[in-house]
């Protein structure tokens, strides 16, 4: 292959390409300079940011664990709790069955009660007749003895005459 002759523009006093070119190249590098600096910048703050995000992924971590100890313990209490209504279920059961208790105990003390006064009437009544008897007795016993005596003077006239 055969090398052409660089061709050299020609330059006009009012355009000249190749000094057009280093400005424009300069231009270039300076932003690329100032996007590199940015870049730097946004590289130090991205390492400072995953730095960060270690940091709270550590703390995520522990606050993980004490979540998990924290969960143990709430079911833990929820057992319990499960426990404590199931003994207040029984308690409840057993007070229920204690009132049934007291309510028959209550109609057996009512009905008691009715036939202690059905006896009271019954004992007044036999004491009313005891009495009755007492005097009958009394009166019996004064009539025996007015018998005796009579019976007792007439035989002692008997055997005086």
């Amino acid at each position: 292959m055969e090398k052409k002759p660089a061709r050299k523009a020609k330059s006009t006093p009012e355009y000249d390409s190749h000094r057009q070119q280093n400005v424009l190249l300069e231009e270039m590098c300076t932003q690329i300079k100032i996007i590199a600096e940015g870049h730097s910048g946004l590289d130090h703050k991205m390492d400072g940011l995953n730095g960060r995000m270690g940091s709270m992924e550590g703390r995520m971590d522990s606050m993980e664990g004490k979540m998990s100890k924290i969960e143990g313990k709430m079911n833990n209490m929820e057992g319990k709790m499960n426990r404590m209504e199931g003994k207040m279920d029984s308690m409840e059961n057993k007070l229920i069955e204690h009132d049934k208790r007291f309510d028959r105990v209550e109609s057996a003390i009512i009905e008691n009660s009715k036939d202690i006064k059905e006896l009271k009437g019954d004992v007044n009544m036999v004491k009313d007749k005891l009495v009755e008897h007492d005097k009958r007795f009394d009166r019996i016993e004064d009539k025996l003895d007015t018998v005796t005596t009579d019976h007792e003077h007439r035989i002692q006239k008997l055997e005086t005459t």
